[in-house]
């Protein structure tokens, strides 16, 4: 028998918000590219300087904080 999880547990939260997050940062690199092209090279410089993982570490503290239950 299955057990039963709740849905929005953290770390789906924070694999949702990664994936949405990297969708909306491409299109944003894209938009920032054609009007601004030296603020979308300074963009690109910065998001590399922080490794990948910190990106996702700040997703799931920040759900694991917002999921407690009171």
């Amino acid at each position: 028998m299955m057990q039963h999880e709740e849905i929005d547990t953290p770390r789906r939260i924070a694999f949702w918000a990664g994936i949405v997050g990297v969708i909306a940062g491409y299109f944003l690199m894209q938009h920032l590219f054609e009007t601004r092209p030296d603020l979308g090279q300074t963009a690109i410089y910065a998001a590399a300087t922080v490794p990948p993982f910190a990106f996702w570490a700040i997703a799931l503290g920040l759900a694991r904080h917002f999921a407690r239950k009171p």
